[in-house]
């Protein structure tokens, strides 16, 4: 429930006499965030030049409540947001193995799956992203995607997928309600991130030892039967 970021990661400053600082090596991994990003920004949040960041099995809960053409930072908002600017340098990003969930929180709100300036290096796949409502929707640069098929002609996630992820639920009741059910496409569907320094680790959210299965699981969340 915060109104800015859940969770930022950024460079800074943006220059004007200052050296830039560099955000080197972030690693982001089995965290849960819910209702965050309500008024400005997103529930994900990368600034500028964080080079690289590696964002790995997180479940993220989003309520769209703002309207198009929202002058809040970064929009309209969404579960991933990043964009630049002045001399704060361009993100490399590796992004894998999340749940990211768009709900809308009014009727007339923007509700998109990413907003981003399209700025930097960034590397999808094995993400799982589910409008509540249905459909996929990415504001990226100056244009919109509106279709999964869009979103993986760009290189973005061709191992991941656009679903229901099948959740315990109900969204937006706290963290245990984003375990898997038993039938989860999220399960075994995870692939192992060799880009962040520490690797997979040991558990999940809930101190669960991972994996549970023949594979690890996409989110948070490790089923455990």
């Amino acid at each position: 429930d915060n109104e800015g970021e859940g969770f930022l990661l950024d460079s800074w400053p943006i220059g004007y006499g200052y050296s830039r600082g560099i955000s080197h090596n972030a690693q982001m991994r089995y965290n849960i965030s819910e209702r965050d990003g309500k008024k400005l920004s997103g529930a994900i949040a990368i600034f500028g030049g964080v080079a690289p960041a590696v964002i790995y099995n997180n479940t993220i809960y989003y309520e769209a409540d703002r309207l198009a053409g929202s002058p809040m930072f970064q929009g309209e908002g969404a579960p991933f947001t990043s964009s630049i600017w002045g001399k704060s340098g361009k993100p490399i990003l590796h992004v894998y193995n999340n749940i990211f969930i768009t709900k809308k929180a009014r009727t007339d709100a923007v509700s998109n799956n990413v907003w981003s300036d399209g700025a930097g290096t960034f590397n999808f796949d094995n993400n799982i992203w589910w409008r509540v409502e249905g459909g996929f929707r990415a504001q990226w640069g100056t244009k919109v995607i509106t279709s999964w098929r869009g979103w993986q002609a760009k290189g973005f996630d061709p191992h991941g997928l656009n679903t229901d992820p099948l959740l315990v639920g109900p969204l937006g009741e706290g963290p245990l309600a984003y375990n898997l059910q038993p039938r989860s496409p999220a399960i075994n569907r995870a692939r192992v991130v060799t880009e962040a320094l520490r690797g997979m680790g040991l558990q999940d959210a809930f101190g669960v030892p991972t994996p549970q299965g023949g594979a690890y699981d996409i989110g948070a969340a490790e089923y455990a039967p």
